[in-house]
């Protein structure tokens, strides 16, 4: 998408970068397409895309040698004298492409189904094999205090309930002392904090240590990899 909405574009060899399928995408999206109302100025070496502009302008050594229509101008002879001092810039015949760029897709896929168990196994070691089981326990035991403490508080009210209405029955009027209940409560409140603190700790260092590993591992991997954009990006 472009960032301003202007008449005018000047676009100075702006296909030089990108793989042909790319620039057949950019000329035809972006150029003839979306903005056809607009006045667009491109200079290139991209022979192939000429019969979409609606004139022409060929320049040698920075001089105009001819211009027209792109019919008139590709079948003419000082194109054609023009083009043939530069045979880098001669596109090649569909013969000739090379076999890896005719089974590059023009789309790009993805897979799809579920994560798959070797994935999983990479991560677990890339965090580490004593932080990942120490998350795990971190998290269990922080689900678990929050569990008790609101089973605690259930018994507690519940245990409260059962003082008051034996103490109403007997005209007792000291019921229960709820410190002993008011001290676990707090204990397994303090418990839970500290689980949850511990686990919160455990889980950004292992999230650093996964993406650092993970990270180097791909650099090293690309690194490596043979670079198919520079093998099959032709220029004319």
């Amino acid at each position: 998408m472009l960032p301003q909405d202007k008449g005018f574009y000047l676009m100075d060899d702006v296909l030089s970068a990108v793989d042909s399928q790319v620039a057949r995408h950019l000329v035809d999206a972006l150029m003839v397409d979306y903005l056809r109302n607009k006045t667009r100025v491109l200079c290139t070496h991209h022979a192939q895309f000429l019969q979409s502009a609606d004139w022409v302008l060929v320049f040698q050594d920075g001089k105009l040698i001819s211009q027209g229509p792109p019919s008139v101008v590709l079948s003419s002879e000082v194109y054609g004298d023009c083009s043939s001092r530069d045979g880098s810039r001669q596109p090649k015949k569909t013969d000739e492409l090379d076999e890896r760029e005719v089974a590059i897709p023009y789309e790009e896929e993805r897979c799809r189904g579920r994560v798959e168990f070797d994935i999983v196994s990479t991560y677990w070691k890339a965090v580490g094999l004593s932080v990942a089981p120490a998350v795990l326990a971190t998290l269990l035991l922080m689900q678990s205090t929050r569990n008790v403490s609101d089973w605690w508080l259930a018994h507690w009210v519940s245990e409260l309930q059962n003082d008051t209405s034996n103490a109403t029955a007997s005209f007792d009027e000291n019921p229960t002392d709820p410190t002993f209940y008011l001290a676990v409560y707090g204990g397994i409140a303090v418990a839970n904090t500290c689980f949850t603190f511990l686990r919160a700790f455990l889980f950004a260092y292992g999230g650093l240590k996964a993406a650092t590993f993970l990270h180097a591992r791909l650099v090293d991997v690309v690194l490596q990899v043979t670079n198919t954009f520079l093998t099959i990006s032709y220029f004319y």
